[in-house]
């Protein structure tokens, strides 16, 4: 904590009087515990910066400087929303098209940056491939959005039909367990370049399935996780490239950094599929 308690018990005794409307400063304990949060949250949101901070400002300074970047970063969150939602597509996930659709607008609707701006509001339940553990309140709202903007990016180089096929295939027919719409394209890409074919969002035959299983029985794993990196390396800045605008190729570089973290878990699912004998039930 960079603020002894006597130092930001006036802060939260501020803040009660705000919330009781300047009547009272007497408020429940669930209410100034609550509060009290409210305040750890803004100043924590100094970053890296609030050891030095707490050096040379007061903690009720550190305290509005955090609420006023709270406030910032509401409104910047919600201008990336309503950006993404001019070409979102939900590719028939129920559970991306849940949240995105009527769960983000509900958060914006009733998130308190005030008085209770460290609560998240409602469960994200679409997984994203980043743990977001770390994060509360808007900063978790934040960082989900940009995870969901890295995939729609990655999608959006695929045929509607072609990524709904794949994730099809590889989760079954049941939707009601929420599920990545990323991971089995990257499934299949990674199945591509583990054997060498030309990736070109066509199915796997045969032979391919029975080459396929003998490289993830008798490869390193480690080793195939870096070639899956390569090529995804490869592809999203081909795509950027294509497509000759700057903003792109910047962005591009965003999309593999995220989409890699996945990449271990894919190949770990594949492995497991190989020893079952069930690739071409995923693939």
């Amino acid at each position: 904590m960079m603020y002894e308690m006597e130092e930001l018990i006036p802060v939260v005794g501020k803040l009660a009087e705000k919330y009781t409307a300047f009547e009272s400063t007497s408020v429940t304990y669930e209410k100034a515990e609550q509060l009290m949060g409210a305040v750890l949250y803004c100043i924590q949101e100094t970053g890296s910066a609030g050891e030095a901070l707490a050096k040379k400002i007061s903690a009720g300074q550190a305290y509005e400087a955090g609420f006023e970047m709270v406030k910032r970063k509401v409104k910047d969150a919600l201008d990336l929303y309503n950006g993404m939602m001019q070409e979102f597509e939900s590719y028939g996930n129920p559970f991306l098209e849940e949240v995105f659709i009527k769960g983000l607008p509900e958060i914006f609707k009733w998130y308190d940056a005030e008085f209770e701006p460290q609560n998240t509001i409602l469960t994200l339940d679409y997984p994203v491939l980043r743990s977001l553990t770390e994060y509360a309140g808007i900063d978790r709202i934040y960082e989900y959005e940009k995870c969901i903007l890295q995939e729609q990016r990655f999608l959006a180089e695929f045929p509607k039909e072609y990524v709904q096929d794949v994730y099809c295939r590889y989760y079954g027919q049941q939707n009601d367990v929420p599920e990545n719409i990323c991971e089995p394209l990257l499934a299949v890409m990674a199945a591509h370049i583990l054997i060498k074919k030309p990736f070109q969002a066509q199915r796997m035959e045969s032979r391919d399935y029975e080459n396929l299983r003998a490289v993830l029985l008798h490869h390193d794993l480690r080793r195939m996780q870096q070639l899956a990196e390569d090529a995804l390396d490869a592809f999203v800045q081909n795509a950027a490239g294509s497509r000759k605008r700057q903003k792109d190729t910047a962005d591009s570089g965003r999309v593999q950094k995220y989409l890699a973290s996945a990449a271990g878990s894919v190949l770990v699912r594949l492995k497991s599929a190989a020893e079952h004998g069930s690739l071409c039930h995923i693939i």
